[in-house]
C-alpha cells in the first residue's frame, strides 16, 4: 500500500459553496432531558442505557454544503472532477473543479520533468478550459450560481 502525490497545474473553476442547515432523522433516545438524546446508540441496542427509553427516530438539523459536489461530479465526470475543500490559500467553503483531459497538466514529480512559460500559458489554457468544458462549466454556474463560479489558473498538490 502506498501514497500517491498528485500535482495539477492549469485552469480551474473556484466555486463558493455556502453551508446551510439541512434536516434529517437520527436513531437515538427520544427524551430531550436524557444525556443519550441526539447521540448514536451502541450497534444493535434497542433501549437507552441512560434512561431506559426505547430508541426512536428524532429530527435533527445539521450544517452541510448547499451543493453536494460528489453527486454533481457523477454527472460531470467526463469533463471535470472536484477536489475537496481545504487547500491552503483558498477561501473556506469552496470547491475546486479541474478539467479531466487535455487542459492543464497532471504530472508525477518523481518521474515527469517539464517547464513552461507561465505568463502566456495561463491565459491560453483558461480559454481552452472554458471551450472544452463549456457544458460542465454552464452546469456549475447553474448549480452554484453565476456569481459564485470563478475561472482561475493555478497549482494544486494533494495525496491520495
Amino acid at each position: 500500500m502506498g501514497v500517491d502525490y498528485n500535482v495539477y497545474i492549469g485552469p480551474y473553476a473556484l466555486c463558493q459553496n455556502e453551508k446551510v442547515n439541512k434536516e434529517d432523522e437520527m436513531h437515538t433516545c427520544p427524551k430531550k432531558s436524557c444525556s443519550g438524546h441526539k447521540k448514536h446508540p451502541p450497534h444493535g441496542a434497542k433501549f437507552c442505557t441512560q434512561c431506559g427509553a426505547e430508541f426512536n427516530k428524532v429530527p435533527i438539523v445539521y450544517k452541510a454544503d448547499r451543493i453536494e459536489s460528489w453527486e454533481l461530479m457523477e454527472e460531470l465526470q467526463s469533463q471535470v472532477c472536484v477536489l475537496t475543500e481545504g487547500f491552503k490559500g483558498l477561501p473556506k467553503h469552496c470547491d475546486v473543479w479541474i478539467g479531466n483531459g487535455g487542459v492543464g497538466k497532471h504530472f508525477d514529480p518523481k518521474y515527469d520533468t517539464w517547464g513552461m512559460e507561465l505568463e502566456s500559458v495561463g491565459e491560453e489554457s483558461i480559454q481552452e478550459f472554458e471551450e472544452e468544458c463549456a457544458g460542465a462549466l454552464a452546469r456549475l454556474r447553474e448549480e452554484y450560481g453565476e456569481e459564485n463560479v470563478e475561472i482561475k489558473w493555478g497549482t494544486f498538490g494533494w495525496m491520495s
